[in-house]
């Protein structure tokens, strides 16, 4: 019978769950990381003006969600929601810091690898290896 050599995780999965909402969230970041079970779910409101443009025109807010989610294997699978693809969007709106309501374009450029990224590091630093497609 053919058996699999799997090895641990440096790390396990409960330790990866409690730190990462202190290694993932920073104020510099536009999302904000939660753990629900076995996953870790970033909220992204990314054509959100109070991050990326404080004074600008837009009051529209879209929002991602990019889900990890631990096996006991030591891998991890994830998720968009919706499809995270690269998107670059103009906008018509109002500046809603401006009293007076001051009104224009306001562009927004979203790339779902700017959030992957610090999560594919800090699981990698823990021992974790994303699933292939046999898990």
């Amino acid at each position: 019978m053919f058996t699999q050599n799997r090895q641990l995780p440096a790390i396990e999965k409960q330790q990866v769950l409690e730190e990462a909402p202190n290694r993932l969230n920073r104020t510099d970041r536009p999302w904000q990381v939660t753990i629900e079970g076995d996953a870790l779910i970033a909220r992204w409101k990314w054509e959100d003006e109070n991050f990326f443009a404080p004074c600008a025109v837009s009051d529209e807010t879209k929002s991602y969600a990019f889900i990890v989610v631990l096996g006991e294997n030591g891998r991890w699978r994830e998720l968009d929601e919706p499809d995270g693809t690269a998107e670059e969007e103009y906008v018509f709106g109002r500046d809603g810091e401006d009293p007076v309501g001051e009104t224009g374009f306001g562009g927004f450029i979203f790339d779902p690898a700017i959030i992957k990224a610090p999560f594919y590091e800090y699981l990698t630093e823990c021992g974790w290896k994303k699933a292939g497609w046999f898990g």
